[in-house]
């Protein structure tokens, strides 16, 4: 990058937070907001000082600010509302002002960089995406056609086509099956659930309610309710999809979260986890 002038990059991961640390909204904690927006609020103000310092008493300007910002702030995520607020700040930011004293500034919500993960529950995440994201150096030849583009401030960079995540995950609105290919996903499969055969073999009742979930979400009739959620192939969105059903199944004091299938990934352990959120109602 060095050919292209002074520059000044801004990117930032907090340790803990993103898919690891996945809160509700009604779970999110004054430490929580502190650590998401700190390194992105905190840290453009500071940036920006820092090149305002540098026009005024070195005399030095960056030929551009690029800050890296995320998808998170236009498409959302579940349990990523803090995230997402903060690279909303950044974008809004440039659009404030994309030429501060002079020095263009630029905001590129990205996608998924393609990284390694180290945690079990960002392995889930990672498998979820991992054939949709961004090559390092695809994200590299990115910046430089961004850069290409002096007109550009405030770019989104997808490694799919924008508009059906949009209705999906915006609008709300169901896929068609074009789209789904489009993404590379498998069409949802459903099987039948004969909740008669689940509660047979002595599980309780919370035990079948859990396991239907799974049935549901992962295509596969056959699961024991010891099989892991990781070694079935499961990953967040497919998580997203057993936390709504037992939702609707399943009524207890705390919400059932993502995570909860995360920390708890088989269908004993999980029902046993729900059972100490409070009685059913």
């Amino acid at each position: 990058m060095a050919r292209l002038g002074n520059v000044a990059l801004h990117q930032c991961q907090v340790s803990g937070t993103g898919i690891a640390g996945l809160q509700d909204l009604d779970a999110v904690t004054l430490e929580t907001l502190a650590a998401e927006l700190s390194p992105k609020v905190a840290g453009t103000i500071a940036l920006n000082d820092a090149v305002r310092t540098c026009r005024t008493d070195l005399n030095v300007s960056p030929d551009f600010v690029m800050l890296f910002s995320s998808l998170a702030g236009v498409l959302g995520g579940f349990g990523l509302g803090a995230y997402a607020a903060a690279n909303r700040f950044q974008d809004a930011f440039v659009d404030a002002d994309p030429v501060r004293g002079g020095v263009p500034w630029i905001s590129v919500a990205w996608d998924d960089w393609r990284f390694d993960y180290g945690s079990q529950q960002q392995a889930a995440y990672a498998h979820t995406r991992a054939e949709l994201s961004i090559p390092p150096n695809e994200g590299i030849a990115a910046i430089e056609a961004v850069l290409g583009e002096p007109a550009l401030s405030n770019v989104l960079v997808s490694a799919t086509p924008l508009m059906p995540r949009m209705e999906r995950w915006v609008l709300r609105r169901a896929a068609e099956p074009s789209v789904a290919a489009s993404e590379h996903e498998a069409p949802a499969v459903t099987p039948t659930v004969d909740l008669d055969a689940l509660c047979s073999n002595g599980r309780n009742a919370l035990e079948n309610a859990v396991l239907a979930a799974y049935v549901k979400a992962l295509g596969d009739p056959h699961i024991d309710i010891d099989d892991d959620f990781f070694a079935l192939g499961g990953d967040s969105l497919l998580a997203t999809e057993i936390v709504l059903d037992i939702g609707a199944r399943v009524s207890t004091e705390r919400r059932i979260r993502i995570t909860d299938v995360f920390d708890h990934p088989t269908v004993r352990k999980l029902a046993k986890h729900i059972n100490t959120l409070g009685e059913e109602r």
